[in-house]
């Protein structure tokens, strides 16, 4: 992994080394063909490795993959045969380990001279160029991820790392020698490397952070898998995280202890430790002023009146909307220490302090006035504060300079920090982990990072870095660098940007507030309604604990994806059950706002009855009757419970008239709490999150699915002309298409079912023993078509395996046939969700 930039000092080092296990390098033949031609059997379906038809120890396993996807990647993408004495590293006790530094001279070679090839000028050829090499690289990632989960080797976990990382670097190099070219032609599909739980490629790594003083709530930031690559956890690995040297045992994914706040126990700090400073406090009645009327108050540290004092006292002067002042905001976390909960005032030494750092930024002088809120948010009356409250975003709107003050970033030095290593200890600090800084880092029109030694402006450094930094070559440290530019979320890097624009993107609000927290609840829809310019004094007039469903309910248009939102904890106001109950945490939730193609690109309008939006699905068509159950009705009436349902085949087999056949996998509750009863002659749907897609050619599908969508499993009153059709959500579900094969071993089984209730047999207990097996061992064609199914599944077919897969068919067609009997709906049906 030495081909990737680390901070300075890496906090892992060499405690992770990538072992050497490969003896013979790469053949130098086609790249696909590798396994047939030593022997090995890579099933595609359910992934295995196998050689000469036996199974082989992780050791070998390893080198395969070792020679194949890294080695052999190498030489198929850049044809050049790598030695592998020159790739290896030898230890003091003669283990010898992967060395990868000479990556950067060889791919950022091969990227210049692929951009200065004649062809390369050709958007054909490109384009060619492309997919060949991007169906390497899928391969590469299911061979790579598949090894992953079914090793359990720590070597190949290892080995796997590197590949992810090589994969992500070639990608890269890929899609850069596009941007080179500029010929207008699609870059190549990103891909991830990592996946949520045991697939993911960096997996390795975490232990070690935590042994390094890590925060779970800090790395459970960090655990996006779809922005943040391999290479760029290496490099959050070797930090030094905040907070190193507490116990973070008692601390969760979604909150430090150390950074929670309680105001009984609160402790203003001084900049030493052992300092005893006098407090220094604003005219209380002088604050009031300017909150009354359109402005708000700024402060000014001046000595005191008469030559000969030494007492400093703070001035304060208003902001008045209609009279030119440069002033600068100060941004900070109570958690650091320069809150006060009890009044306005801050100790002497850090106002000191303070004032050193703004007379630093351009333009200003110790005595530049500024604005910050435990100092000019007065705590009583509440009138007055609510005035504060109503005007929280203007000092950051108006202020020439906003100044972030950080413990985690004041602890090192700007001057001797690259770039990427200036946005990752961003990225991480505290302050980028609490609510009210999200609205803060964004309004302001030059932002700037306090640290040791001097104030940093990341847009400033950011358009720097772009002017000066090549597309080709392509080295690791500058696409890394490029990563952390992309996901960079603490501020507007481009002030040309629409910024409301941006602040009222949902995808964009969740993406930077799933890892922030605040210690007062109340205060979110706050936050919320003033970056999105909604009516703040209604907010602060409802009652606290009704402020979420008040902001919920200004809103006319919000995102379709919210209909199959997972949020753990939704609101439970008639009308608003469909609503998320905080914007903040649940940071493990994927489908926090349902599929990401609805919670970003797609609206639905909410209502005093709950969420509308036009949506496809299908519908049960047996009516329920809760309170005079059929076998006929008692399949969909249990499943919409996941106490009611444990007892139901997982998934349900469904099928349609036209003679299709669905799996339907039952998830998770879509709310926290039950729906009331139901009612008697209510009908069961399935609501879908997407339209469904016709097969592709050339693919067989005998035994694959078809297709897969998500969506919830509802309940309503029967159809009608009247529109929107309101219903009750209840749970969420998977469907499937089956493919051709499969839906023909239904359709054998529910004859045969067909047959024996026909003969008045009882399928259950030894009459449905006996029955599956008489026609078992009468129907060839069924044995065939389950033996078929296994191989394609890469399944042994001795005849335990066959018989335990047509036993699992044979009790779910029996159990779901013809209770589940669905009709698919049209795809513009109106829904009202709640």
């Amino acid at each position: 992994m030495d081909f990737l930039p680390v901070p300075d000092n890496p906090a892992i080092g060499e405690n992770i080394c990538i072992p050497l296990l490969c003896k013979e390098i790469y053949d130098g033949g086609e790249f696909l063909e590798y396994p047939q031609r030593h022997g090995w059997d890579v099933k595609k379906i359910q992934l295995r490795f196998t050689r000469h038809g036996k199974h082989v120890p992780v050791e070998e396993l390893g080198a395969f993959l070792q020679t194949w996807l890294f080695f052999g990647t190498v030489f198929a993408f850049t044809g050049q045969a790598l030695d592998i004495d020159a790739f290896t590293r030898r230890d003091e006790a003669g283990s010898s380990f992967l060395s990868t530094a000479k990556l950067n001279i060889i791919i950022g070679h091969w990227t210049e001279s692929v951009a200065k090839e004649q062809w390369s000028s050709q958007l054909e050829e490109l384009q060619i160029w492309r997919d060949r090499l991007s169906s390497y690289l899928q391969l590469i990632r299911d061979v790579t991820l598949r090894a992953k989960t079914q090793s359990s080797g720590p070597e190949t976990g290892l080995i796997c790392m590197s590949i992810a990382a090589l994969g992500e670097y070639l990608h890269q190099a890929v899609k850069h020698v596009f941007f080179y070219r500029n010929l207008g032609a699609h870059t190549p599909i990103d891909q991830h490397w990592r996946v949520a739980g045991s697939m993911d490629c960096s997996e390795a790594v975490y232990p070690l952070m935590r042994a390094n003083g890590w925060c779970p709530s800090y790395t459970a930031r960090l655990d996006n898998v779809r922005t943040i690559s391999v290479s760029v956890m290496w490099f959050y690995a070797n930090m030094t995280p905040p907070n190193a040297d507490e116990d973070h045992r008692l601390c969760s994914r979604e909150q430090c202890q150390f950074r929670s706040i309680s105001e009984d126990v609160y402790k203003i700090d001084h900049t030493e430790a052992t300092c005893r400073c006098s407090m220094l406090r604003p005219e209380y009645s002088k604050l009031a002023v300017p909150l009354e009327g359109h402005g708000f108050p700024l402060i000014t540290m001046k000595k005191g009146q008469l030559e000969s004092s030494e007492k400093t006292e703070l001035h304060v002067e208003p902001f008045r909307p209609d009279v030119p002042s440069e002033f600068v905001a100060i941004s900070h976390v109570w958690s650091d220490g320069h809150g006060n909960p009890f009044e306005n005032a801050l100790p002497a030494c850090f106002l000191d302090r303070l004032v050193g750092f703004l007379e630093q930024l351009p333009g200003c002088s110790r005595t530049v006035p500024f604005w910050i809120d435990t100092l000019c948010v007065p705590r009583a009356p509440v009138e007055l504060r609510n005035a504060a409250l109503l005007k929280l975003k203007d000092p950051f709107e108006k202020a020439q300079n906003v100044l972030v003050l950080d413990s985690y970033l004041q602890s090192f030095n700007a001057v001797t920090s690259s770039f990427r290593e200036i946005f990752a200890r961003i990225e991480v600090c505290g302050w980028m982990k609490r609510l009210w800084t999200f609205q803060e880092g964004r309004l302001g029109r030059k932002l700037w990072f306090q640290f040791k030694d001097q104030a940093v402006n990341i847009a400033g450094l950011v358009q720097d870095w772009l002017k000066n930094t090549p597309t080709i070559p392509l080295a690791a440290p500058n696409y890394v660098t490029f990563e952390f530019f992309q996901n960079y979320s603490a501020s507007n890097v481009f002030p040309s940007l629409d910024i409301q624009r941006l602040m009222r993107s949902f995808a964009r609000f969740r993406h930077s507030l799933r890892g922030r927290s605040t210690s007062h609840a109340e205060d979110e829809p706050i936050c919320l309604a003033s970056l999105m310019d909604l009516d703040l004094a209604r907010i602060l007039a409802a009652p606290k604990p009704s402020r979420m469903e008040t902001f919920w309910d200004m809103l006319i248009d919000v995102p379709c994806g919210l209909v199959f939102s997972e949020a753990s904890r939704k609101l439970t106001a008639p009308g608003k059950r469909w609503a998320p109950a905080s914007l903040m945490g649940d940071v493990d939730v994927v489908r926090w706002g349902g599929p990401p193609y609805l919670f970003s690109d797609r609206l639905a309008k909410t209502s005093q009855h709950g969420l509308i939006a036009n949506l496809p699905g299908m519908t049960f068509k047996t009516p329920l009757k809760p309170h005079h159950p059929t076998p006929s009705n008692r399949v969909a009436h249990k499943a919409l419970s996941p106490t009611t349902s444990k007892d139901l085949p997982s998934p349900l087999l469904l099928t349609d008239d036209q003679g299709a056949w669905f799996n339907c996998f039952l998830e998770s509750s879509w709310h926290q709490d039950s729906f009331p009863e139901i009612a008697e002659q209510e009908v069961t749907s399935v609501i879908f999150a997407k339209e469904r897609v016709t097969s592709l050619e050339g693919i067989n599908y005998e035994f694959r699915v078809v297709w897969s969508l998500s969506g919830i499993l509802v309940t309503h009153q029967r159809f009608n002309k009247s529109s929107p059709l309101q219903t009750k959500a209840h749970r969420h579900v998977l469907v499937q298409k089956l493919g051709h094969g499969t839906e023909k071993i239904c359709d054998l089984i529910k004859a045969s079912i067909s047959e024996a209730r026909g003969h008045q047999l009882e399928l259950d207990g030894q009459d449905l023993t006996s029955w599956q097996k008489q026609i078992w061992d009468s129907n060839a064609e069924l044995q065939t078509l389950f033996k078929e199914r296994l191989d394609a599944y890469g399944i042994d077919k001795d005849e335990e395996s066959v018989w335990r897969e047509y036993s699992a068919f044979f009790f779910r067609v029996n159990q779901c046939w013809p209770h589940c009997i669905v009709q698919m709906l049209d795809e513009n049906t109106e829904w009202c969700v709640d």
